[in-house]
């Protein structure tokens, strides 16, 4: 993983990958594509989470805690 690349995306930058056939461009998606958990819950409703490390925030983990099974 590129650090800039990894940094840029933390801070919410957007970014365009260009290059020819070879370049890497699906490899480096891919690697980014590790960076995220395998299972992270999704709730109706709730706004995202600002950093993809801690994508639940305090709010949904409050909503979670008070519905249980009957949450969205």
């Amino acid at each position: 993983m590129i650090p800039q690349v990894e940094r840029a995306l933390i801070a919410g930058h957007d970014f365009v990958l260009l290059g020819e056939r070879g370049q890497g461009k699906t490899r480096l998606l891919r690697a980014l594509a590790g960076l995220l958990d395998e299972w992270t819950p999704v709730i109706a409703g709730a706004e995202l989470g600002e950093h993809p490390y801690t994508p639940i925030t305090p709010e949904s983990i409050r909503r979670a805690a008070q519905l249980g099974d009957d949450l969205p």
